[in-house]
């Protein structure tokens, strides 16, 4: 009878042990997506979807330890929408949001496999060439401040035409 006990106790305490087991795992899987979503939402910006000025940085400190280490060169711009406060006061916060929107749209697709784009202050960007000379840095922004100038931005009964501002360093 007392084997039987201890098998039957020793099986219990393995099937209990299974379940805590398992629920435990579920509880940590929970909490890993949580804390993932929480580190994408503290390095993204919200209305645009592009890095923000924090996890910029970050991105920064890393290409200036790789250009310390390598060599490895990059370029650094600063992009300003001209007039943007003429945009929302004339038309409303929402259509510059949707300026805002679109642009950082462009941007992205200019950026691919070239760097990074973040957004750097309320319609300041900031643009991280990497591996790229000044001279090929200045040809993208060149064709990406032709694009923008040549689009007609509609929104609602609204047609509006954006330039830009950039200016463009080396770093060293």
């Amino acid at each position: 009878f007392q084997i039987y006990q201890t098998i039957f106790n020793g099986i219990a305490v393995c099937i209990v042990a299974y379940f805590y087991c398992t629920k435990f795992n579920l509880a940590e899987n929970k909490l890993r997506q949580s804390n993932q979503k929480l580190m994408q939402m503290a390095s993204l910006d919200t209305l645009t979807g592009l890095s923000n000025r924090r996890s910029m940085n970050e991105y920064l400190s890393v290409l200036e330890f790789e250009n310390n280490r390598t060599g490895k060169t990059f370029c650094i711009a600063i992009g300003d929408v001209d007039l943007f406060k003429k945009v929302n006061d004339n038309y409303g916060h929402d259509t510059g949001d949707f300026i805002l929107v679109t642009l950082s749209e462009m941007f992205q697709n200019i950026m691919k496999g070239r760097g990074r784009v973040a957004r750097w202050g309320g319609e300041e960007f900031l643009f991280c060439f990497e591996g790229m000379s000044i001279q090929q840095a200045t040809t993208a922004l060149e064709v990406l401040r032709l694009q923008i100038e040549k689009k007609a931005f509609q929104y609602k009964e609204h047609t509006l035409n954006i330039t830009m501002t950039f200016g463009l360093e080396e770093y060293s």
